[in-house]
């Protein structure tokens, strides 16, 4: 529990919601062992955000479910649907909502 307040007063500010969908990418990148992915959705519903390597071949769904319309970050340890760790190389995040999608490339070192 808690007291959250939206809107300005002294001391209280809000967060910024996003004018669009927006995946801001990931940091660190490259990375070698996880990397924090970033975006934000405009309005509340549905958002998926998965990894798909150089080939397509989806390699792991980050997030499929709904989210309030927020700025939004994800880890991705570097580990495929099975649990697997995934080799060096380019991957691709994707992230699809409200009938838009936008992909940010991440680069995976060991």
């Amino acid at each position: 529990g808690g007291v959250f307040v939206l809107g300005t007063a002294p001391g209280v500010s809000s967060p910024e919601l996003p004018a669009a969908l927006v995946l801001s990418g990931n940091s660190p990148n490259p990375f070698a062992g996880e990397t924090v992915i970033s975006f934000g959705t405009p309005a509340a519903g549905r958002a998926t955000l998965r990894v798909y390597d150089m080939a397509g071949r989806l390699v792991r769904t980050l997030t499929d479910g709904d989210l309030p319309a927020a700025q939004h970050s994800v880890v991705w340890d570097g580990r495929d649907q099975s649990g697997s760790e995934v080799g060096t190389g380019v991957y691709f995040c994707r992230l699809e909502s409200a009938g838009q999608s936008i992909s940010h490339k991440l680069v995976r070192v060991l």
